[in-house]
């Protein structure tokens, strides 16, 4: 027997696969058979299926679903060439579409399966959904797929592509009824690429709050023209002498060139380079701007199609300011809720304390940052997560010191870096932030908890 469910829509928009774990829905719906056309018997609409007798599956008494018309009752079905079922409904004008018996069929399920797209490997097991009267059910991967994202970094030599940023995946879906499981079909050639972050509804920032029109996918920051974004949420700073990477989809383009001027104090451009980027498709890139100019106070950065005779801009130019860091500074990394790389400097004075959770003894610090933008404080706030804390297994730092944490929270994990590159995860102990709206600019203070290491 062919297959009745059909994909209705998937989560690719315009081109773009990339899909924040918001969830990531597909949509599918069961089909038992296309009709032809609907005729007007006496009033009442009468489905017309051509070439094929199908009385015996639409009986009298029997409730069925209309596409276009919706649910019904079979008040008479024959078949002279055709199959023709009259349903009690007012006959309207309708194209083809299909009718379910929900009288039928009556154990029907659709089962989906992630799998790797790289390796074809399933991910986990399948989700089992039992369609509605109209026949269709959402599918949300988001689940199972961010079970196998994290939340990372590490210093890129140019660009890198982010290995545990995305996964790259497609489904199976397979329908059973009759007490038995029907043709197995595969989705790879329409993959997605699932990205470790998750987009608010209202992604603009006050007085505005406008909503991000696209849900869950990326299109909005996938590479195309100079409409297109970076994966941030604010023009990000870079301090002098520090670490510092940005984060961007690479989608269909085999070649990008990455275009970087450099900028004084005084507005005089310092510099205009080109490079060509490592390419590596369909994957989130992060890629560091190299040597910093002694006099650069801004940066402008922007990608262009490297196959284009012509430099074509693919994503809009990003401003980055160049600042000189202060004493006691604390420069945290995390990902930003678009997947992105997100740092920021806190160059006050920092507050240490040991306190006693759960009957453990720790090391805490509060940090200080202020004279902050509207769209920096909303930005660092994203490091407070209410989310769980996940203990790692034991871990022997004596033969392994390459991370040094001991736990995380499950939606993220934030790192101390280093001048030299080198990372210290710790775990955001959340708590209420105001802005002070009195003034133009704002502050913020973060707690976060150093880890626990020994050696075994």
């Amino acid at each position: 027997m062919p297959n009745n469910t059909q994909v209705i829509s998937r989560p690719i928009k315009t081109g773009s696969n990339f899909n924040a774990c918001n969830p990531i829905v597909y949509r599918l719906r069961r089909e038992d058979y296309q009709f032809d056309q609907i005729n007007d018997n006496g009033g009442d609409a009468q489905i017309q299926i051509n070439s094929v007798d199908l009385t015996a599956y639409f009986e009298v008494g029997d409730s069925v679903y209309v596409e276009g018309l919706g649910a019904a009752t079979v008040t008479a079905s024959s078949f002279s060439t055709n199959t023709l079922v009259t349903v009690n409904v007012d006959f309207s004008a309708t194209s083809t579409g299909y009718i379910n018996n929900n009288s039928k069929r009556t154990d029907y399920k659709i089962e989906a399966e992630v799998f790797d797209f790289a390796t074809n490997l399933s991910l986990g097991p399948r989700i089992v959904q039992d369609p509605g009267a109209d026949g269709e059910v959402k599918v949300d991967i988001s689940g199972i797929v961010k079970t196998f994202l994290s939340a990372d970094w590490e210093n890129p030599t140019l660009n890198e592509v982010e290995a545990n940023t995305s996964k790259k995946v497609y489904i199976k879906y397979q329908e059973f009824f009759d007490i038995t499981y029907w043709d197995l079909v595969d989705d790879v050639a329409n993959p997605i690429v699932a990205v470790f972050g998750f987009i608010p509804i209202l992604l603009g920032t006050p007085p505005d709050f406008s909503r991000y029109p696209h849900g869950g996918n990326l299109l909005l920051f996938y590479p195309e023209d100079d409409t297109r974004q970076w994966l941030v949420r604010f023009n990000p700073s870079l301090w002098r002498g520090w670490p510092f990477s940005i984060s961007f989809l690479w989608g269909t383009f085999s070649d990008i060139n990455r275009r970087e001027k450099q900028y004084d104090s005084e507005g005089n451009e310092l510099s205009d380079t080109v490079t060509g980027l490592t390419a590596d498709i369909d994957k989130v890139h992060r890629m560091n701007l190299g040597t910093i100019n002694a006099a650069a106070a801004e940066l402008i950065v922007t990608l262009e199609d490297g196959s284009a005779s012509v430099a074509d801009q693919i994503i809009a130019e990003l401003t980055i300011k160049v600042k000189d860091p202060c004493e006691s500074q604390i420069l945290l990394f995390w990902k930003n809720t678009l997947g992105g790389d997100a740092f920021w400097m806190f160059d006050e004075s920092q507050d240490y304390e040991f306190t006693y959770p759960n009957g453990r003894k720790v090391k805490r610090m509060r940090l200080f940052s202020d004279n902050l933008l509207i769209k920096e404080w909303e930005g660092i706030n994203e490091l407070n997560s209410p989310s769980e804390v996940m203990a790692l297994n034991i871990v022997d730092y004596g033969m392994d010191d390459s991370i040094d944490k001991t736990h995380f929270r499950n939606d993220n994990q934030v790192y101390i870096i280093n001048q030299s590159g080198s990372k210290v995860g710790v775990i955001v102990i959340p708590g209420d932030r105001e802005t002070k709206t009195i003034y133009k600019k704002h502050s913020i203070d973060i707690t976060i908890e150093l880890p626990e290491i020994f050696a075994v």
